[in-house]
């Protein structure tokens, strides 16, 4: 793999699948069942993940992985208009795991990642127009303004690459063990990149191309920006609580959380929301200095809930329920 570093990938520890949460068989049988959630829902595929939501169709495109012998057991991407209605389903390969979606707004194009069979798909609309390869377990990803590119994670070797529309450029930088999640910070210039196996997150500085590492909490897996606080929010699902960085150097950490898991920003309410794996709620936080849970929101018993994405044409936030195959609409 060419890089831009002028560095050789060291290959590091691979992502364990287990990583996934486990879905009861109790839970499954009401699967296709409307959960008796506090909030709206709409309908996805099969163990939907990380959406990502595209400003100018105001479309949310949601990776489900799939689960053998389910009616939506194949593999595919949910396509979610404004009102929350399925638009389209994009097929994947036999095999494939998206995990996460992200909207790149120079090229116009949406991204997946797929872990199980090492490609990005770039969608425009609910047709995928490049199947790019060259990847090692991809996970997050992010819309990196200074390279003016799509920063993607890949599990497998430890590193970040770099993605200018369908151009895989190389390497970008190299993280912690087991690096999952990833976000995009302009106060710092920054990319922050969440490590699993090692407890901390890589902090990439873009202008002078050097990296250094933060501790944070167990297992951290979501990250976001806050743009009103200019703070980074970690989701630690190992230790039950969320780390805050400013400029990517600990700030403080906030508890009560049950497997915190995504994270994503809030233009509306200018707050920033936690999902937790463990008890399917949804958490803001806000306030002055960003630590004040303002409230919590139920969804369906044995959701898991898992991936989130702000909705900015509604203004809702969205929820996927990974074990009820819906998305669940905050407003």
């Amino acid at each position: 793999m060419a890089t831009i570093l002028g560095v050789s990938v060291a290959v590091g520890a691979l992502l364990m699948l287990a990583m996934v949460p486990a879905a009861t068989s109790a839970v499954r049988t009401m699967r296709y069942a409307v959960p008796a959630g506090a909030v709206p829902i709409c309908f996805t595929g099969d163990t939907p993940r990380d959406p990502g939501y595209d400003p100018v169709t105001h479309e949310m495109y949601v990776p489900n992985e799939g689960y053998p012998g389910e009616p939506d057991g194949a593999p595919n991407i949910t396509v979610l208009n404004e009102t929350c209605h399925r638009v389209g389903t994009i097929s994947l390969p036999s095999g494939a795991i998206p995990i996460q979606a992200a909207f790149n707004p120079s090229a116009n194009y949406m991204y997946v990642t797929d872990y199980g069979l090492n490609q990005v798909y770039v969608i425009s609309g609910t047709k995928i127009v490049a199947t790019m390869t060259g990847f090692d377990e991809p996970m997050g990803i992010t819309f990196d303004e200074f390279w003016d590119g799509m920063a993607i994670v890949n599990s497998g070797s430890e590193r970040v690459d770099i993605v200018y529309g369908t151009i895989n450029a190389g390497v970008l930088f190299y993280t912690g063990s087991d690096p999952y999640g990833i976000a995009y910070d302009p106060t710092c210039v920054c990319d922050l990149v969440t490590n699993t196996g090692s407890d901390s997150v890589t902090v990439y500085e873009d202008a002078i191309e050097t990296t250094f590492s933060t501790p944070v909490g167990n297992s951290p897996r979501g990250i976001a920006f806050d743009i009103n606080n200019g703070l980074d929010y970690v989701a630690n699902s190992g230790s039950n609580n969320v780390s805050i960085l400013a400029e990517g150097t600990s700030f403080l950490t906030v508890s009560g959380f049950d497997g915190p898991y995504g994270v994503a920003w809030d233009q509306a309410t200018l707050s920033i929301w936690v999902t937790n794996d463990g008890n399917g709620k949804v958490f803001e936080l806000g306030g002055s200095s960003g630590n004040s849970i303002l409230k919590k929101v139920s969804t369906a018993s044995g959701s898991h809930a898992l991936g989130l994405a702000y909705d900015g044409f509604n203004d809702d936030m969205y929820v996927t329920g990974f074990d009820t195959n819906v998305v669940y609409v905050i407003s």
